[in-house]
């Protein structure tokens, strides 16, 4: 087909056959269906390796709450930190973290790789790309009976990444409604200098640990 594109035209116009405004039109009008149907096929493609991805998301979230684990603030605050520890290694001295909580926190039960995946979301999608870094500023507090897990980095919220399926936000929200209930939240803020990545849950200690709202009926969709 790509020799017929490049080669068909010398045919119409040599001079064994004249110039013809009708068979350049024919020509024109051709290529244009042949490059909207490769047009198609490829955001055909595109459409189905993202529907497969985020299909193959949900059934690992629902895996995930199906089990409805949680962990304590102090075992994820270690896994964070050895991730942190890494991160800084390969980045050097472009990448500097910071962990203000209380050991009052440290029972408050939460859903396991909530504080790791927006430190992830703040490495990969910011500070990596920065040639100066930044710092991962990560704070745990309480207040009127939630508990908020901030965290902060440098820089601006990123455009849309072509690569990226964009659903891994969306199920941190989603795993931390079914786990927590109406009153949770994940929000993303931007002031002039800052992204500010917020979870807000209710306080959950080990002896009234979080309960899932999900049971096996209970569908995704």
């Amino acid at each position: 087909m790509v020799s017929l594109i490049m080669f068909w035209p010398f045919d119409l116009f040599s001079e064994e056959r004249p110039y013809s405004r009708f068979l350049l039109l024919i020509y024109i009008f051709q290529t244009q269906i042949i490059l909207m149907l490769w047009s198609m096929a490829y955001f055909s493609y595109q459409a189905i390796r993202n529907y497969k991805s985020e299909e193959i998301e949900k059934w690992r979230l629902q895996a995930a709450v199906k089990d409805a684990e949680t962990i304590s603030i102090a075992q994820e605050l270690e896994t964070v930190r050895d991730y942190l520890d890494l991160e800084s290694i390969h980045m050097e001295s472009r990448l500097a973290y910071s962990i203000d909580s209380t050991p009052e926190l440290d029972d408050c039960q939460i859903p396991p790789m909530a504080i790791q995946l927006l430190a992830e979301n703040a490495i990969k999608h910011s500070l990596s790309k920065r040639p100066q870094g930044g710092s991962v500023d990560i704070a745990i507090y309480e207040r009127h009976g939630l508990l908020h897990i901030d965290v902060r980095n440098p820089g601006a919220r990123a455009p849309s990444d072509p690569s990226s399926t964009g659903v891994g936000l969306k199920n941190i929200r989603d795993r931390l409604q079914l786990l927590c209930g109406p009153q949770a939240e994940l929000t993303l803020e931007q002031n002039k200098t800052h992204v500010i990545s917020r979870i807000r849950i209710p306080r959950a200690d080990r002896s009234n640990g979080l309960k899932s709202t999900v049971n096996a009926a209970t569908p995704l969709l």
